[in-house]
C-alpha cells in the first residue's frame, strides 16, 4: 500500500517541462503564515472584552461541553457565590460573541515567504520553467442542485489579511494565471491529463502537477506533492507520484482514507468531500456512512465494473424511493437514486479536457454497468 513514487524524475521528463503550481494553497499557506490570530470574547450582557490564543482556550475543545477559560471561570465564580450565600447561574457559551483578531506582519515579509516556498518546490523539481495557477470567479459547481451550496462550509472562513497580496505578487513576479468559470483545481487536472497523454505518446511528461489537493490523485498523470512535514522544513512526500490509469488503491491511515487511482474517486462518490461541503447522503436521513464504511465498500472491487456496481447499489439502498429537497437556489427538486449520484459525480469529478461532458452515466455504460 502506498502511493506510486518515481525514483528519478529525470528520466521520465522532457528537458522543457512545465511545473504547474497550485498557487491558490501556496498563497494561502504563505498569508496565514505570516499573522498572528486571537479572538476577543465579548461578554453580551455587560460588554466586557477578553482577549485569547484560541476558541479552545476560551471554552475548550469540546463541542458541547464547557471548558476552558470559561470552566474555570464558572467554577470559581460558584465557589465564590456559595460563600455567600447566592445561586450563580454558570455561562454558557450563548452568554458570548467570538469575533477573529489578525495582526498580520508586514507585507514584505511575508511576500518574501511565498517566494522562498515557490522557489523551494520548482528548485526541488530541478527547474524554473513553472506555471502559476490562481482560482478565478463562475465556478460551475456552485450551481449544482444540491441542498447545501458547494463549498458553502467555508463562507464563515477568516481569510488572512494579506491574501489578496499575495495574488497580486504572484501574477506580477510569476506570471500566474487566474481560472475562471471552472475550478483551478480542473484545469490542473487538465494539464496533468495532457502530460499524460504526451507521456502515454513519447514516454515523456511535459507538465508536473505541484499540488496537495486530494483531487489531483483520481486523474493519471505526473504529481508532486508539495505538502511539508510538521517541522515546515521537510517534504512529506520527496518523490513525485506517478498516477496511472489503473484502479490505483486505498487505505487506512489514522482513521482516514488514503489513495490513488480510480478507487480513490470511488471512494469520493460514497464518501464525497467534506472540505467542498459535498456530502452524497447531505441531510436527507440520518445516515451513518463514514470513511471506514466507504473503504470497506471499495477495497474489495478489483475492477470497475464491480466498483461502479457497488457505487450504485450503495445509493440504491440509501435511496430506495430517491430524494426530495430545495435545493441552496430555492427550487423543489426531486430525484432517483441514480439522477442525485449524477449530481455527486459532477461535484468531484475533476474535467481533463476544456470540452470534457464526462457524465456518471458515461462511466456506467462504458463499464458495463447499464
Amino acid at each position: 500500500m502506498g502511493y506510486p513514487v518515481v525514483e528519478n524524475i529525470k528520466d521520465i521528463v522532457t528537458d522543457d517541462v512545465t511545473i504547474v503550481l497550485d498557487l491558490d494553497q501556496t498563497c494561502y499557506v504563505a498569508a496565514a503564515g505570516a499573522e498572528k490570530r486571537t479572538i476577543i470574547a465579548t461578554h453580551n450582557k455587560s460588554g466586557r472584552q477578553m482577549e485569547f490564543k484560541n476558541k479552545t482556550e476560551f471554552w475548550g475543545r469540546q463541542k458541547t461541553v464547557v471548558g476552558g477559560w470559561l470552566k474555570d471561570q464558572n467554577t470559581n465564580m460558584e465557589a465564590k457565590m456559595l460563600a455567600a450565600g447566592r445561586e450563580f447561574v454558570p455561562w454558557t457559551r450563548d452568554d458570548f460573541t467570538i469575533t477573529d483578531k489578525q495582526y498580520p506582519e508586514p507585507v514584505e515579509n511575508c511576500l518574501h515567504l511565498l517566494k522562498i516556498k515557490i522557489n523551494a518546490i520548482l528548485e526541488h523539481m530541478g527547474t524554473t520553467n513553472g506555471l502559476g495557477v490562481l482560482g478565478g470567479s463562475g465556478n460551475f459547481r456552485l450551481a449544482l442542485p444540491t441542498p447545501e451550496i458547494y463549498k458553502g462550509n467555508r463562507e464563515d472562513t477568516v481569510r488572512p489579511v494579506l491574501l489578496a497580496d499575495t495574488r497580486e505578487y504572484v501574477q506580477r513576479k510569476y506570471g500566474a494565471i487566474v481560472i475562471d468559470g471552472i475550478e483551478a483545481d480542473d484545469y490542473l487536472t487538465m494539464k496533468q491529463y495532457e502530460g499524460w497523454l504526451h507521456y502515454k505518446k513519447t514516454g515523456k511528461f511535459n507538465y508536473v502537477v505541484a499540488s496537495f489537493d486530494k483531487d489531483q490523485v483520481q486523474c493519471p498523470g505526473l504529481i508532486f506533492n508539495t505538502m511539508r512535514d510538521s517541522t515546515e522544513r521537510d517534504w512529506k512526500h520527496p518523490l513525485p507520484w506517478l498516477i496511472d490509469e489503473s484502479m490505483g488503491e486505498i487505505w487506512m491511515e489514522k482513521g482516514k482514507v488514503k489513495g490513488w487511482g480510480k478507487k480513490f474517486f470511488g471512494y469520493q462518490m460514497l464518501f464525497g468531500d467534506q472540505s467542498d461541503n459535498v456530502k452524497p447522503y447531505q441531510n436527507f436521513d440520518k445516515i451513518k456512512f463514514g470513511e471506514t464504511s466507504a473503504f470497506q465498500v471499495i477495497s474489495p472491487c478489483q475492477d470497475e465494473k464491480a466498483m461502479w456496481s457497488a457505487i450504485v447499489n450503495q445509493y440504491k439502498e440509501w435511496f430506495p424511493d430517491g430524494v426530495a429537497f430545495t435545493d441552496h437556489m430555492g427550487i423543489d427538486r426531486k430525484f432517483t437514486a441514480g439522477q442525485w449520484a449524477s449530481v455527486i459525480f459532477q461535484a468531484v469529478y475533476m474535467k481533463r479536457t476544456p470540452g470534457d461532458t464526462t457524465t456518471l452515466g458515461h462511466i456506467l455504460r462504458s463499464t458495463g454497468v447499464v
